[in-house]
């Protein structure tokens, strides 16, 4: 059976209107291994929202700090990790990613997990030191996973994980753009440019202040967002350049009018009345 599609109003209501089914506080613990592994619900698992996803037949799975949700437009299927070997690796999902092959993939605080057409998660070990995904990523058909300072190819006829890139650090890999067979990683400061088939730094570009937000310009390259400046980095050269911004710049809003500009509306002033005359 194929689900309604939803608009984004649609998802954000069926966010905020069952949060007084889910529990309060903060990040919560995992649920106890008793937990049944799937529950049908009115609400959501858990308040804190961490990630959304819609799959190829338009359910909303949406990802909590305790349980994976699967939104069909009237009610939620709930996922939980329970001592059945199927089941999520763990409660805590990070992100979630839909791939080309329509596979949909769960990054969690204890690694990766894919669903498969039986609604069984299967578990993939990740040879980094860090378990808990940043980012999934796909290009050419193939996939790849981030987690603190590493940087991981899917092998599908291993189905396992192989290391690209380690920065033996704990740095955070905020996004990742490729570039034909290099792959950059855009971390707190700088960006590191990486051959793809031999995981060898190519370069490296320094962005003083700072890395906020990244998105591609659809062009071979991507602009950055730092704290005072956007910044277009080339994904040829590793070159910048900085991008005037101004959201205005064909018209300037104030708060004055010309009096030419716009049509006068007169009032006509009121009467005022005693209390015999009214």
């Amino acid at each position: 059976m194929t689900a309604p599609r939803h608009s984004l109003c649609a998802i954000l209501l069926s966010c905020i209107l069952p949060l007084a089914s889910c529990e309060k506080g903060g990040i919560p613990e995992d649920i106890p291994q008793s937990y049944e592994s799937k529950v049908v619900s009115s609400g959501l698992s858990n308040r804190n929202v961490t990630c959304f996803a819609e799959d190829a037949e338009g359910y909303i799975w949406i990802g909590t700090e305790s349980g994976l949700n699967k939104f069909n437009g009237n009610e939620y299927v709930q996922y939980y990790h329970t001592e059945d070997s199927t089941s999520i690796n763990t409660n805590r999902i990070k992100t979630l990613f839909l791939s080309s092959d329509g596979t949909l993939w769960v990054g969690t605080a204890s690694g990766i997990n894919s669903l498969d057409d039986s609604e069984r998660f299967i578990h993939y070990d990740l040879p980094s030191t860090s378990k808990l995904l940043n980012g999934i990523y796909e290009h050419r058909e193939e996939l790849y996973v981030t987690t603190l300072g590493c940087l991981m190819k899917f092998d599908k006829g291993k189905a396992a994980f192989e290391k690209i890139v380690d920065l033996h650090s704990s740095a955070t890999i905020q996004h990742v753009s490729f570039f034909g067979n290099e792959i950059v990683l855009f971390l707190t400061r700088y960006a590191l440019a990486f051959n793809l088939t031999t995981g060898e730094m190519i370069r490296q570009t320094n962005f003083e202040e700072g890395i906020y937000h990244t998105a591609p310009d659809g062009d071979g390259g991507t602009f950055v967002a730092s704290q005072n400046a956007v910044t277009r980095y080339d994904g040829q050269t590793g070159k910048t350049e900085d991008v005037e911004v101004n959201v205005c710049k064909t018209k300037h809003l104030t708060n004055t009018r010309s009096s030419s500009a716009d049509e006068a509306l007169r009032l006509t002033p009121p009467v005022r009345l005693s209390l015999e005359e009214a």
